[in-house]
């Protein structure tokens, strides 16, 4: 029995002792993850480090970080004060981390999942800002982070808003959030990446005079680091509906239905192709429905090892405090630099499909441009340049969209030259439509006598393509200034025939 008890004595000591080893391996470990994701996420051009502290314990450890907001994210508010007239401050976000080690952290909470280290992050914000949420969230934080590290240091980042139901007794404004549900999934080399998240419904009530009506938003990606370190995957996101009722002053009421977008980026050897979709349910406006509309795009065989010297150099701008004149030319600088191989390698921009259900019908449409050969000694010769591009357009018109649209423009641009709108009376208008009508008619006549457009039943259309210097529309070939032989002599009996000396 001596041994049986000696033996229990042993393993549970051994267990202990594992125990505690784990758990100091585990605080070392995770205080060496979280250093480094530190320096990944100082290394991104939306933040600059200002400060950050560890104070590791053996069960438990805290961590203290400041970040300044770099311009690249608060320039939409510096650029608001600029026409306020007031000064920009540096924005800094401070949070405190409270780290639990492994092996099992959440032991606490019969949670006996184990994990290197579970992260809760507190932001520290400051008194005034926290009295303006208090309205909205009480006493919770505003946004509650919880990071799940594992012992290949693979981690998930689940981010919570917590909804509220707001509204101002005397205002009568109500706001109704219905919170953000979000993880974050990363691997231990910071190479692959996975985000998904959904806000249900936002409702925005300003006392009865205007609503805005926002309701289930999800959104998903994948990525990870592919050919010269570029970022690949794909994302998509969905929104159910988004609703605009102004009652007030100039009347708007517009419904968005059924959004929905998808893009994706891969590698094929040293090039990257992107493509991306948008389609759209129906926009309800006016009493009238619009939709369902798809734009389907494409870039194809981008020379890789270039994007990833532009985004380099992108980033490196960012960082750096230019006013929006420096930017822009630094930006442009940076183009011409570091560009060039981008366009030596026959890029093509695609337009698969573009197509819009309109009341009066349905548009159609779709294009696509490649460079093919192009040398630098190109850009310095416009003819030649224009003989490196293929290119072509393919536009379908219903007769009675070109009829209201063109109308509209002519009748509206009548308008602003006579003056007031209010000192116009219907027959005026009626007259101006009429007029508008008649020219519409006949301009869309003559092109299709000179057959640059083509009548297709109830449809007029187009079709352009340009190779090699060349254009034709619809078939016919369309010779250019530059391409057309000067007269020096016209033969008698074979008018139109330019002979050269």
């Amino acid at each position: 029995m001596k041994k049986i008890w000696r033996g229990v004595a042993l393993a549970g000591t051994g267990v202990v002792v594992v125990w505690f080893g784990t758990t100091w391996w585990a605080g070392t470990s995770a205080e060496q993850a979280l250093t480094e994701q530190q320096q990944k996420l100082s290394k991104l051009p939306y933040f600059k480090l200002k400060a950050a502290a560890y104070n590791r314990g053996f069960f438990s450890s805290e961590q203290e970080v400041t970040l300044e907001l770099s311009d690249a994210v608060t320039w939409p508010y510096q650029l608001y004060l600029r026409y306020a007239g007031k000064q920009y401050q540096p924005i800094s976000l401070t949070y405190r981390q409270h780290i639990k080690h492994g092996p099992f952290p959440q032991l606490s909470t019969l949670d006996f999942r184990p994990y290197k280290a579970v992260v809760t992050t507190e932001l520290l914000l400051p008194d005034d800002v926290k009295a303006k949420l208090k309205p909205f969230f009480g006493d919770k934080p505003p946004v509650n982070l919880e990071t799940r590290i594992g012992f290949n240091n693979d981690g998930v980042i689940t981010a919570k808003v917590p909804a509220f139901d707001y509204q101002e007794a005397i205002s009568g404004v109500k706001i109704q959030w219905q919170g953000l549900d979000s993880q974050f999934a990363y691997n231990g080399q910071y190479n692959q990446f996975q985000l998904a998240g959904n806000i249900p419904g936002l409702k925005l009530d300003a006392a009865g005079k205007a609503t805005v009506d926002l309701k289930a938003l999800t959104f998903n990606g994948k990525t990870h680091s592919g050919v010269a370190g570029l970022m690949l995957g794909e994302s998509s996101g969905k929104l159910a509906s988004v609703a605009v009722d102004i009652k007030e002053g100039t009347a708007f009421a517009a419904t968005l239905e059924n959004l929905q977008y998808q893009s994706s980026t891969e590698a094929e050897g040293d090039f990257v192709n992107a493509k991306g979709r948008f389609d759209i349910g129906a926009l309800l406006l006016e009493g009238k429905r619009y939709g369902p509309a798809t734009l389907d795009a494409a870039a194809r065989h981008l020379h890789a090892p270039t994007l990833a010297k532009l985004d380099q150099a992108i980033i490196a701008l960012q960082r750096q405090p230019l006013n929006d004149e420096e930017a822009t030319s630094k930006a442009f600088e940076t183009l011409k630099k570091s560009g060039l191989p981008l366009l030596q390698h026959d890029p093509e921009l695609v337009l698969n499909k573009l197509t819009i259900q309109l009341p009066e019908g349905k548009v159609n449409a779709n294009a696509g441009i490649k460079l093919i050969g192009l040398v630098e000694q190109d850009l310095e010769n416009p003819v030649q340049l224009l003989e490196r591009i293929n290119a072509r357009a393919d536009l379908k018109l219903p007769k009675p969209v070109v009829d209201t649209y063109v109308r509209l423009l002519i009748r509206n641009t009548l308008i602003s030259r006579s003056g007031s709108a209010a000192d116009i009376t219907p027959e005026q208008v009626e007259q101006m439509d009429e007029l508008a009508r008649q020219l519409v008619q006949g301009q869309v006549a003559n092109l299709i006598d000179q057959k640059m457009i083509r009548e297709e039943g109830q449809n007029l259309a187009i079709a352009l393509l340009w190779k090699q210097g060349k254009l034709s529309i619809n078939g016919n070939d369309v010779p250019l200034p530059w391409q057309t032989a000067p007269i020096n002599n016209v033969e008698k009996g074979t008018p139109g025939t330019a002979i050269t000396q």
